[in-house]
């Protein structure tokens, strides 16, 4: 299995060396995964997950975030005491 997190790790400290003057740069979650394909190092399976996918960027995200979550806690599909 190849070593992500290290490989992950290295990459976005070389991101921040080359962004460390645009704060709006961002650092991609797949860019470690799309690195350990291109060079070979190993091999992905995509898992269907059924669900729609919704994350915080920007402070402006944050309001339909909580919506998202409080209306998927209301359905039953995550427990309350999720944090517990």
């Amino acid at each position: 299995k190849p070593p992500y997190f290290e490989i992950t790790q290295r990459l976005f400290e070389e991101f921040l060396e080359s962004n460390s003057t645009s704060p709006s740069a961002e650092f991609f979650i797949p860019r470690g995964v799309q690195h350990i394909i291109d060079s070979g190092i190993g091999r992905f399976s995509v898992l269907q997950g059924g669900t729609t996918w919704f994350g915080v960027t920007y402070p402006e995200d944050k309001p339909i975030v909580l919506a998202s979550l409080n209306r998927l806690l209301d359905q039953g599909v995550y427990p309350r005491n999720l944090w517990v």
